[in-house]
């Protein structure tokens, strides 16, 4: 019924964690990497993961992946997430209830301290109000209704972003429990800078610019 699709590039130490949650669920996933030159590859296959290889850039790998899958329903999730113990029981409830409807779950970072709260609890007011959950949050979807709005669009930035527009406010809804997420970027960084300076490239997005234009100001920003 489920098969897991997470794109991946040189994050084998996160993704091994992940992928044995997967297996000892039950649960299919297609591993699709953008090149990893770690032992990301080894890693898969070992835990019977299908892989989709190809170019990088999170838009071309969940597509990749996507077209690879021969179920009835897709999550996308990230190589750093951390299921909750009891996801696909809140996973199962919502296919069962809510067929009609995409999925995403709640943020938590993995890191102690009042500012991830901060940002957990803002990121949750974004998605309950705007319906604006990031890709981090993951994406529970029918591929029938995967394939009704035209699936993830091959961007190298803001693929998540064109995909929620896509849906609409009334095609999504929280799924019922957390995925946790790595920190480290946003500790490196600053997690009120990091967030801001994401915000503004997103306005950008929506303004018309191209994703590739914005993807080389995204890589070029130091903190």
């Amino acid at each position: 019924m489920l098969t897991v699709i997470i794109p991946n590039l040189d994050q084998g130490e996160a993704l091994a964690p992940l992928l044995a949650k997967l297996a000892d669920d039950g649960v299919g996933t297609i591993v699709s990497d953008g090149g990893s030159k770690d032992d990301s590859l080894s890693i898969a296959t070992g835990m019977s993961a299908r892989l989709a290889c190809g170019c990088c850039g999170r838009g071309h790998q969940l597509k990749r992946g996507a077209s690879l899958a021969d179920t009835d329903w897709l999550l996308f999730i990230h190589a750093d997430s951390e299921l909750s113990p009891d996801w696909l029981t809140h996973v199962k409830r919502h296919i069962n209830t809510r067929p009609h409807k995409a999925g995403y779950f709640g943020m938590r970072f993995r890191a102690r301290g009042f500012t991830p709260r901060f940002m957990e609890f803002a990121v949750g007011l974004r998605s309950f109000f705007l319906r604006m959950p990031y890709g981090d949050q993951g994406l529970l979807i029918s591929r029938k209704l995967y394939d009704e709005i035209g699936g993830y669009k091959a961007i190298p930035l803001f693929e998540d972003v064109d995909m929620i527009r896509k849906l609409g406010h009334r095609r999504l809804t929280y799924i019922g429990c957390q995925l946790k997420t790595d920190a480290s970027k946003y500790e490196r960084d600053g997690y009120f800078r990091r967030g801001w300076r994401n915000i503004k490239l997103a306005r950008r997005y929506y303004k018309g610019e191209s994703p590739e234009m914005l993807l080389k100001e995204y890589n070029a920003q130091t903190f």
